[in-house]
């Protein structure tokens, strides 16, 4: 079941501010797919038997952090 969007999740959010020392600054802008969550659609779950969990591979360091480390990482939220 998807979650509702609420009003606190729509528009730009800043996720991860670029690093003080990083050379060139890029920035990712992440938009969800329609019907979903902004937070969800970038969510792996990773749950085991004993415990349920799950990751956000924009916001996880091993992950899109670690191919763009020179990145400003944003998501926009609406309601579709």
């Amino acid at each position: 079941m998807v979650r509702p969007v609420t009003d606190d999740d729509i528009g730009l959010k800043v996720l991860r501010e670029a690093p003080a020392e990083a050379g060139q600054i890029i920035d990712i802008v992440t938009i969800h797919s329609i019907g979903d969550h902004p937070d969800d659609s970038w969510c792996k779950n990773v749950s085991t038997a004993e415990s349920a969990a799950r990751v956000n591979w924009l916001t996880k360091e091993d992950m899109l952090l670690a191919v763009a480390p020179n990145a400003r990482i944003i998501q926009y939220g609406y309601k579709s």
